[in-house]
């Protein structure tokens, strides 16, 4: 008697143990060891597991993660933490803390250039929170040294990274 596909015992079949080389272990704990715990980091961990199958089947590694696919995933992860904390959404309580938050995130990308109503205050959308906020709030990070601008330059730095994860 012939085998007809589409049988439940062709569906069930049991499952094939997939794993880690030592490289990719290394990476993988080493990932572990350094990763910062905080409310952006949620369910990469979890992400981690599924994306290193998926990766290592797309590089043609049936039977084993390699260094190669735990690198990529590595990468990924770390990539979307820091995208996470860029635009995390604001938990500031008050205006001038909001617009403080703004101009961490709009610097933690780079020196930006301020000239006339471009560069920061174009960066922060000034007009939805007013030049006053936007006044002091710059200030603010001024004077506790998390900011900085050259007269010479005009351009407006960060002195505290607000992203920590390479």
């Amino acid at each position: 008697m012939e085998r007809q596909p589409g049988t439940p015992n062709d569906l069930f079949r049991p499952p094939v143990p997939i794993t880690l080389t030592p490289e990719a272990k290394a990476i993988v704990d080493d990932w572990y060891a350094k990763r910062v715990v905080d409310g952006e980091s949620a369910r990469l961990d979890s992400y981690l597991h599924r994306l290193l199958l998926l990766t290592s089947l797309s590089l043609g590694h049936v039977k084993e993660i390699g260094a190669e696919a735990a690198q990529c995933v590595v990468q990924l992860l770390n990539w979307q933490h820091r995208v996470r904390r860029a635009y995390a959404p604001s938990q500031a309580l008050n205006p001038v803390a909001a617009m403080e938050q703004r101009i961490r995130q709009a610097l933690a990308h780079g020196p930006v250039v301020e000239k006339g109503r471009k560069g920061l205050m174009q960066r922060v959308l000034v007009e939805r929170h007013g030049l006053y906020v936007y006044e002091l709030a710059k200030a603010n990070l001024q004077k506790f040294g998390e900011i900085s601008t050259s007269a010479t330059s005009e351009k407006w730095v960060s002195l505290v990274s607000l992203i920590s994860v390479k």
